[in-house]
């Protein structure tokens, strides 16, 4: 996390309900995070993982309760889904340029997200020539980046080897100690230690038998 980044005071969620595809995934969720929280969210396939993430990413809207950052800055969250946010046709290079623009980071700061990485073999790569572990974390590497203090990562260690789940496991270490916020949904148990969790599975509402 850059010094120019400031953390939020608190990323507060109450009463929270989410419907997708006509019925209603989860209802009745609160909680409360503050500067160097880490939120791990569990739950079986359906239960509202991915629709959680993309409601406080404000890619949703929720059915029902509320959302608030204080102080409310929602340039402040970087958010990443299933896909990688990678333009095909450029070059892993070029997308972290973009990104970087996108964030406001410095050069300096797409070298040091280069090297978290360790993408210097697939810089001239259009993103669409690589492996699925390639491009996750050409993906991920934005979050090095270090301009937006709320993390809000869906399954960020899919596809991903050993060696690059302690690549992401250090980056989100580091960042909820510099005083950065983490929601992350997983699987899998990540290498640190969570401040909070959540399993969706204690928020039901109608079944579905897809995750949104």
């Amino acid at each position: 996390m850059s010094d120019r980044m400031q953390p939020p005071t608190a990323l507060n969620v109450s009463g929270l309900s989410a419907r997708r595809g006509g019925r209603t995934i989860f209802e009745g969720l609160s909680l409360s995070l503050t500067d160097g929280h880490a939120l791990v969210v569990t739950g079986p396939n359906g239960s509202g993982k991915s629709t959680l993430l993309r409601v406080l990413a404000g890619l949703l809207r929720s059915e029902a309760g509320t959302v608030v950052i204080d102080p409310e800055d929602d340039s402040d969250i970087c958010y990443a889904g299933h896909r990688d946010g990678l333009k095909g046709s450029l070059t892993v290079q070029e997308n972290l340029a973009f990104w970087a623009k996108l964030y406001g980071a410095d050069l300096g700061a797409v070298d040091v997200a280069i090297n978290r990485m360790a993408l210097e073999t697939v810089l001239d790569m259009p993103a669409d020539m690589l492996s699925a572990g390639w491009r996750r974390r050409a993906g991920l590497s934005r979050l090095a980046l270090g301009t937006s203090s709320i993390w809000i990562l869906d399954e960020p260690y899919t596809a991903l080897d050993a060696e690059n789940v302690i690549r992401i496991d250090s980056l989100l270490s580091e960042h909820v100690a510099a005083g950065g916020i983490v929601v992350l949904a997983t699987h899998q148990a990540p290498g640190f230690n969570p401040t909070h969790q959540i399993n969706m599975a204690d928020y039901p509402a109608e079944t579905s038998e897809m995750d949104w």
